[in-house]
């Protein structure tokens, strides 16, 4: 089975089921340099607060959990062109959190456009300053594993998607992201069928980005890792 990745994380067999993300790909348009430099301090600023916040993987992203909870993403789509009314969308989302810090809900909306626009660091950041305001939210740590995922973190990335299940048990996306890092990116084969098991008990009809059962997944990986 492969999976495509981002390019920092290493390529799983040919035709492995990709984690998810809303894939967006950009460049700014607003005076940008200095309201990341500020960003990034208010970030750090926050960031003690949220250390144990951190939960594991990678398959889906913010904005997917809320179009379809239920159907994981891919870890490596085309990057999209940035538009010109999303470029206005970041710079102005980037303005509020600077001059409001406490507006969760912009600083959540901020890091899924730096999602799509693969802008993992800054995506990366605003989601720990979204949990350090509320860590709660098992969606932003699901999207926030995707992320570390893509700089390479798996370890955080595990972290986030077990966080995003202890807030929310049985989260299918936070579930399936957990087995694809630990079957593609740890090569803990084991453990990853023990994690999708428990996904098809709770959901039987629990499918990967491409429509194929996770029930499927399970016997290909099985079949593979017994060879």
């Amino acid at each position: 089975m492969a999976q495509k990745t981002i390019s920092r994380v290493p390529a799983a067999p040919s035709n492995a089921p990709e984690p998810q993300k809303t894939g967006r790909s950009c460049t700014l348009t607003y005076p940008v340099l200095g309201l990341l430099l500020a960003l990034t301090f208010i970030c750090g600023l926050l960031a003690g607060s949220l250390l144990t916040q951190k939960t594991p993987q990678t398959v889906q992203t913010a904005q997917q959990t809320r179009q379809n909870p239920a159907q994981p993403a891919a870890v490596s789509q085309p990057k999209p062109a940035i538009s010109p009314q999303m470029a206005s969308r970041i710079s102005e989302l980037e303005r509020e959190v600077l001059q409001n810090p406490g507006n969760r809900a912009a600083m959540v909306s901020l890091g899924h456009l730096y999602f799509d626009t693969h802008q993992h660091q800054f995506a990366i950041q605003a989601y720990e300053n979204a949990l350090a305001l509320d860590g709660n939210d098992a969606d932003v740590l699901t999207d926030l594993g995707v992320m570390y995922r893509a700089v390479g973190k798996f370890d955080k990335a595990l972290e986030c998607f077990s966080r995003a299940q202890s807030i929310e048990p049985g989260h299918m996306v936070a579930m399936f992201n957990q087995g694809v890092v630990l079957n593609f990116d740890l090569h803990k084969h084991e453990e990853a069928i023990r994690v999708w098991q428990e996904l098809v008990r709770l959901h039987p009809q629990a499918t990967a980005p491409d429509g194929t059962p996770v029930s499927q997944l399970i016997k290909e990986i099985s079949l593979q890792t017994s060879k």
